[in-house]
C-alpha cells in the first residue's frame, strides 16, 4: 500500500492525480461524510472528512482500525472491512451517536492484487438534508 501513496507510484497508478489528491477530492464531494483507505492489515493510510472530525477519534493514519474504534462499532464494521480487503464490496447503513450514515466499502484492485480498501460514508439522517 505504501507505494500507492508515494508520489511517483501514485501518479503511475492514477495519473495525473495522486491517490491522496484523489481521496481528498472524493471526500470533498461527500458533505457530512468521510473516506478511509486502509491496507490488508487494516492499517489506515488516509482518513478525512466531517464525519471523522465529529467522531473525536483523533489521528488515524498509521493506526489499525480495530485499535481506533469502540468495540461495539468495530463489531459492526469488522466483517465488511475484512471482506473488502478480500475483494468484496459491501454497502450498509450505520447509526453513530444519533446520526445515520450510508457506508460503502470497496476493495482497491490492482492487476493481480488487492492491497487494501476504500470506505466512503455519507450522512443520510434527516439533519443532513
Amino acid at each position: 500500500m505504501r507505494e500507492l501513496f508515494d508520489a511517483g507510484a501514485s501518479e503511475a497508478v492514477l495519473s495525473p492525480v495522486s491517490l491522496r489528491g484523489f481521496c481528498g477530492a472524493l471526500v470533498a464531494g461527500v458533505p457530512g461524510g468521510a473516506a478511509l483507505v486502509f491496507d490488508r492489515e487494516l492499517r489506515v493510510w488516509f482518513a478525512e472528512g466531517a464525519a471523522l472530525a465529529r467522531s473525536g477519534v483523533g489521528p488515524m493514519v498509521g493506526r489499525r482500525l480495530p485499535d481506533l474504534m469502540r468495540v461495539e462499532s468495530w463489531n459492526v464494521l469488522k466483517e465488511p472491512y475484512e471482506a473488502a480487503v478480500e475483494g468484496s464490496t459491501t454497502r450498509f447503513d450505520l447509526a453513530v451517536d444519533g446520526t445515520l450514515y450510508s457506508v460503502r466499502v470497496s476493495p482497491i484492485v490492482l492487476p493481480g492484487d488487492v492491497p487494501g480498501a476504500l470506505a466512503v460514508s455519507r450522512e443520510i439522517s434527516a439533519a443532513a438534508f
